[in-house]
C-alpha cells in the first residue's frame, strides 16, 4: 500500500469514526475493563478449559503463550488516548 493510499484510508476511517456511527471511546474502554475483570476473575476457569480442550498446562501457558499479566495490552484507567 502506498503512502497516499494509506493516508486516504486513515482519513476515511477517522471521518467514519467522527460521524458517530461507531461506539464512543468510553464504551470501548468500559468493554476492555470488563474483559480484564472477566479474565482476572475467571482465570482458573480459562486455564481449566485450555487444559481440557488443548492439553495446555498452566506453566506452559504462562511462560510460552500468555502475556506476563492478564492486563497486558489493555488501557490503564486514566491513561492518555
Amino acid at each position: 500500500m502506498s503512502i497516499s493510499n494509506f493516508s486516504s484510508l486513515v482519513s476515511r476511517h477517522r471521518n467514519y469514526f467522527r460521524s458517530g456511527a461507531t461506539r464512543p471511546v468510553e464504551w470501548r474502554e468500559g468493554q476492555l475493563t470488563a474483559l480484564r475483570s472477566m479474565m482476572t476473575d475467571h482465570a482458573d476457569d480459562f486455564y481449566a478449559a485450555l487444559w481440557s480442550d488443548l492439553r495446555r498446562n498452566l506453566l506452559r501457558l504462562t511462560v510460552l503463550q500468555l502475556p506476563p499479566q492478564p492486563t497486558a495490552g489493555l488501557p490503564t484507567p486514566g491513561c492518555q488516548r
